[in-house]
């Protein structure tokens, strides 16, 4: 069982511009690959692009601007950003760090050809340190035949204090429709439940614990998640959760890994 926290990892430093911790490795899952990404105050990122992979951006904390081709969108904790592959995006920071879960999801299973999330980055940042310099994404190729889906911004509908006493569906806040191979949703149980978060035979799922908790069994093995934690569920596999005293909110991620 997966089980990891935004604390106490290690760090993929990218140049200087910001710090990834792996809480997902591509080299652990079959299409998906989970980050946590902190973005050093006042400066302009990289404009770029990944022509190979999806990403949805959850905003944990600070403030910012996130550009999205010729759309610029204001960011804070809560919102949730999709960033279809092909399209050139970019963070820009203001007076604070800006931190989100990055959540990737790839075209195909040679992951932009790079092992792991570390190779990825040894290999690219020297990339994005001249992409930030020079504040263009160098030349893209319009003409690859890569089809673009709709990129999607949505204003906090993640951070929600109120109480709730009984189990909601999710709340979709993208569809396989949307992104051609998965979902990604808001999940809200109240205190004291016991509930099955179950992987689809075809699919793998991932939970991060936007706030609350509870104890998690897979197997035979037990462990404790909280605020901050992310846990993994291969295809086809269960994990029961049993909720604290407090309200649990997770973010979910579904996707579809064969047919």
């Amino acid at each position: 069982m997966i089980i990891r926290n935004i604390k106490g990892q290690e760090q993929l430093d990218v140049s200087g511009l910001n710090k990834i911790t792996v809480l997902l490795d591509r080299s652990e899952s079959a299409l998906s690959e989970i980050g946590f990404n902190e973005w050093r105050p006042n400066q302009d990122g990289p404009p770029h692009n990944h022509p190979e992979k999806d990403q949805v951006f959850f905003i944990y904390s600070g403030i910012g601007v996130v550009k999205l081709a010729n759309d610029r969108y204001d960011v804070a904790r809560g919102d949730v950003v999709y960033v279809p592959a092909g399209l050139v995006h970019q963070t820009v920071t203001e007076r604070e760090p800006l931190t989100y879960v990055l959540f990737n999801v790839f075209n195909d299973a040679s992951k932009e050809g790079h092992a792991t999330f570390a190779d990825h980055i040894e290999k690219v940042k020297g990339i994005r340190k001249q992409q930030a310099e020079k504040g263009s994404a160098g030349s893209v190729d319009s003409d690859s035949g890569l089809v673009i889906n709709n990129p999607k911004f949505i204003r906090n509908m993640v951070i929600n204090k109120e109480s709730h006493s009984e189990l909601t569906p999710p709340l979709e806040l993208l569809n396989s429709e949307e992104t051609n191979r998965f979902s990604f949703s808001v999940v809200k149980i109240p205190p004291g439940s016991n509930e099955a978060l179950t992987a689809e035979q075809y699919k793998e799922s991932a939970f991060f614990i936007v706030e609350g908790g509870g104890e998690i069994t897979l197997e035979d093995e037990t462990g404790r998640a909280g605020k901050g934690d992310l846990f993994y569920v291969p295809p086809g596999k269960m994990i029961p959760l049993e909720t604290r005293e407090e309200n649990t909110t997770m973010l979910r991620i579904d996707v579809t890994v064969s047919v």
